[in-house]
């Protein structure tokens, strides 16, 4: 069954088109046109690297090496999302993968960074190494690093996830801090 447009209905749709046109027209012109100068809000000066907050018997441990360590060590999957204040692990780790003369060479792990930026897959991740983990307790580890203040949701579904495989499979949180966000995923200015 075919809809005819009366001539009417023709001249209202055409009308209401030109009408959207026009406005969406002269809300773009309407946009900020200059971008106003950088409010300077305060200074703060840095100390150097080498002199930073070191304690006079601290040792400068050299860098970890390009080559991946095989140690035989206990391999780990570490699930991690984008986020600057967690270099230091990538640090200890030598890279995405544990290479000689890293911090986790020396203490025997085989750590695979992956970054996971989807709870859901990350949740479902874990429940899988729990599963596998209850057949095989040499099952390859999975862990991951969230920021603390997403962690209630995310252990409570994750909780749920876990409860058929009986009490001793609940999550735990192993509060550690890899290191400091300085803000970069911030956006500062006022509120003009």
């Amino acid at each position: 069954m075919a809809v005819k447009v009366k001539p009417g209905g023709k001249v209202l749709i055409i009308a209401i088109i030109v009408g959207l046109g026009i406005f969406g027209v002269r809300r773009y012109q309407n946009r900020p046109k200059d971008v106003v100068s950088s409010l300077e809000v305060g200074k703060i000066a840095l100390p150097d690297a080498p002199d930073a907050s070191l304690p006079t018997n601290a040792t400068k441990l050299a860098l970890p090496k390009d080559e991946p360590a095989v140690n035989g060590g206990t391999p780990i999957t570490w699930e991690r999302m984008a986020w600057n204040a967690q270099f230091s692990g990538m640090y200890a780790n030598g890279g995405v993968r544990t290479t000689k003369g890293s911090l986790f060479d020396a203490a025997k792990l085989e750590v695979t960074y992956l970054r996971q930026d989807d709870c859901g897959k990350q949740t479902a991740d874990l429940v899988k190494f729990a599963q596998e983990y209850k057949q095989n307790p040499n099952a390859p580890a999975v862990l991951i690093t969230l920021m603390g203040d997403g962690m209630p949701a995310f252990m409570t579904s994750l909780a749920k996830e876990l409860e058929p495989l009986g009490p001793e499979y609940q999550p735990i949180i192993i509060p550690i801090a890899h290191g400091k966000s300085y803000g970069e995923d911030q956006i500062m200015g006022p509120t003009s």
